[in-house]
């Protein structure tokens, strides 16, 4: 897939500041394009960022995952600063309508399957990993993309490909916005609405295998794992999805936690209910189950799994109270 214009572009002025997670950095690195400078740690919050879905099939690679993030992050995100968001979707490469906006000077939000990205090594499929294209020269395009320091070039055909992908745990079936500037939010609003959003999503999700209930779920999925035939491969795979795979550890919590701390000026319910300190002691406990599982990978046995579903049981509690004081303190913001 060549582009023959010979044209080149990128965005005047952008900035990429290297972050932890691939649709937090994303999203911090358009606001500030746009003027809104927000910490990757604000736009994870803002976009009601923690969740919990839990997976099993045998047909997968690995056959039983957890996630440990909401899985609509930029969907969520813009619906809290009250903007609306809607991801274009499409069968064919959208990049003549991509390459239209980064020529009027406007960035693009995409979801990719991480594996067809060349600057990963096509190590493994991740798809749902959001990057910001923000520029292109000749057959490739440039993004910017979490922990890399520089813009990241990719030719279109691997672009394509990166594009759509139809593995789980998100999908991707050629998700792209382009995204306006828009006028500066009232982040006492956001982050109230942002709060209240996630706590609910996690005790009344919109499946069984979501939020509290999905947790209890891995729970109790967690005793069965040495059943499984690729055992060694989910517990590996559940260390790195909580503490390696772009979380900023914890599972996302102490990401999390961090935005409790940035928003609690604005919010002093926060500071009574000792928000922080207790997502910091939750994020704790998740690294602790990483590290359980990372022993139970490196042994010749599957033994361990019992007492890693008791952890996860513990942090499932932790969290079930968190959100319900959350809602409890604030009014319905609806």
């Amino acid at each position: 897939m060549t582009d023959t214009t010979g044209k080149a572009c990128l965005l005047p002025g952008f900035e990429h500041r290297p972050g932890k997670h691939c649709g937090s950095t994303a999203l911090a690195n358009v606001m500030r394009y746009h003027g809104h400078d927000m910490s990757e740690s604000l736009c994870f919050g803002l976009s009601s960022g923690l969740g919990c879905v839990y997976f099993e099939d045998p047909r997968s690679s690995p056959s039983r995952v957890f996630g440990t993030r909401a899985l609509a992050l930029e969907h969520n995100f813009f619906q809290n600063l009250g903007l609306p968001f809607e991801w274009h979707s499409s069968e064919s490469f959208p990049w003549a309508e991509m390459r239209t906006w980064l020529d009027r000077g406007i960035p693009i939000l995409l979801l990719t399957d991480l594996y067809y990205l060349p600057h990963y090594g096509k190590s493994t499929h991740f798809p749902g990993h959001g990057v910001a294209l923000v520029g292109y020269s000749s057959d490739t395009a440039l993004v910017a993309d979490t922990h890399f320091a520089e813009l990241m070039p990719v030719p279109l055909d691997d672009l394509a490909a990166a594009m759509k992908s139809p593995l789980p745990p998100i999908p991707v079936r050629n998700n792209w916005r382009e995204i306006l500037p828009f006028e500066s939010p009232d982040l006492t609003w956001a982050a109230q609405r942002a709060l209240i959003a996630n706590a609910r999503a996690m005790l009344e999700p919109p499946a069984e295998n979501m939020g509290i209930p999905g947790m209890q779920q891995a729970t109790a999925g967690l005793v069965r794992w040495n059943q499984a035939e690729d055992w060694p491969w989910c517990a590996r795979f559940g260390y790195q999805i909580i503490e390696r795979r772009g979380t900023g550890g914890g599972g996302f919590r102490l990401m999390y936690a961090d935005f409790l701390d940035e928003v609690s000026p604005l919010l002093p319910v926060l500071v009574g209910m000792g928000a922080a300190g207790r997502m910091r002691e939750i994020a704790a406990l998740w690294s602790d189950l990483s590290k359980h599982l990372k022993g139970i990978s490196e042994s010749d046995s599957p033994a361990g799994f019992e007492p890693a579903a008791l952890i996860l049981a513990g942090i499932a509690e932790l969290e079930q109270r968190f959100y319900e004081d959350i809602v409890t303190s604030f009014p319905r913001s609806d």
